[in-house]
């Protein structure tokens, strides 16, 4: 089976360099790569390369990582051809992909600052206070409790009715170890922000 890298480093340097420009809108989108080309566009391009879907999509995933990982890291132009050459990428590729990656670095690198990598974003917490009745062999005993309607979205939701809720109830004991775990984890955040 061929690698990724040999797919890449087959292609002539101005067929990498149309892909590559193909690709970056969609990083800076929350598109996949499936979204970089139509099914008639793929298939001319499967065609004139040579090469089956599948390595079509391993060649896209593989240049979308290493954009993407040069995007987390803010690797600077030159330090990233350096480490494709290492990884035994044809230099002329190694040149073609760190010219993309400076032309447009700064808006891969802020739409990913605005993007949230979890699958769902807390858009509202509701709650209610109730008492639970339980029957113990001498008394009635009443336990206050606390449920807390936690109101999710994904990225094409907004809280309307495709919102998903997921209640949890909380007794005193509960509810305050829960509140010490967000202290400890508001900490962290002002850690890293301050």
């Amino acid at each position: 089976s061929v690698t990724s890298m040999e797919i890449v480093n087959a292609l002539e340097e101005k067929r990498l360099t149309a892909i590559l420009s193909r690709l970056v809108p969609t990083l800076a989108s929350d598109d996949t790569v499936d979204a970089v080309f139509s099914d008639d566009e793929a298939e001319k391009l499967i065609s004139v390369l040579g090469i089956t879907r599948a390595d079509l999509n391993s060649l896209l995933s593989y240049l979308a990582d290493v954009l993407k990982s040069a995007a987390y890291s803010i690797t600077k132009p030159n330090q990233l051809a350096q480490q494709l050459a290492q990884s035994g990428l044809a230099e002329t590729h190694c040149r073609a992909i760190a010219e993309v990656w400076s032309n447009s670095a700064k808006d891969i690198v802020e739409a990913f600052k605005t993007r949230s990598f979890a699958p769902k974003e807390l858009s509202d917490i509701n709650w209610k206070l109730g008492i639970t009745l339980a029957q113990s062999s001498k008394a009635n005993t009443r336990t206050p409790i606390a449920t807390l309607d936690f109101v999710l979205r994904d990225n094409q939701t907004l809280g309307g009715p495709n919102a998903e809720h997921v209640a949890v109830e909380f007794n005193h004991d509960e509810l305050y170890q829960f509140y010490l775990k967000l202290e400890d984890i508001q900490a962290k955040l002002d850690e890293l922000t301050g």
